[in-house]
């Protein structure tokens, strides 16, 4: 019985999932299903990927005003360390969430007005 119970929490940990939303006003990506740990932001000409420390727990947002100053990263350009990464008024920008490689991948779309304000593309803001 002891058995089942491990293999069921197992499952449910490891399907928590890869939903996220986005905080127009505080300029966020938050997770609603765990931690952030590996996302890619795209703008149209470019593909950045990102890491956070994988001993860091309990990260369920990503900052967007500064992500290599204001996130736990180890590293946002793979083989070349933390480089600072801002984003550039606008500009459409896809934030690609792959945390959880057991489920799909999650994208939410937005861009930056003239002033650097977010807007959502695909109405997936945070409630």
């Amino acid at each position: 019985m002891q058995a089942w119970i491990n293999i069921i929490m197992l499952i449910i940990h490891s399907c928590s999932g890869n939903a996220i939303c986005i905080d127009i006003d505080q300029k966020k990506i938050i997770s609603k299903s765990g931690d952030i740990i590996s996302f890619e932001i795209e703008d149209g000409n470019y593909t950045y990927t990102f890491h956070l420390k994988d001993n860091v727990r309990s990260q369920t947002t990503i900052d967007l005003r500064n992500i290599a100053l204001n996130n736990n990263l180890l590293e946002n350009y793979p083989g070349a360390g933390i480089k600072p990464f801002y984003l550039q008024p606008n500009k459409k920008y896809k934030f690609n969430n792959h945390t959880d490689g057991d489920a799909g991948s999650v994208i939410v779309k937005f861009y930056t007005d003239s002033l650097g304000n977010l807007h959502s593309l695909d109405n997936r803001v945070c409630e």
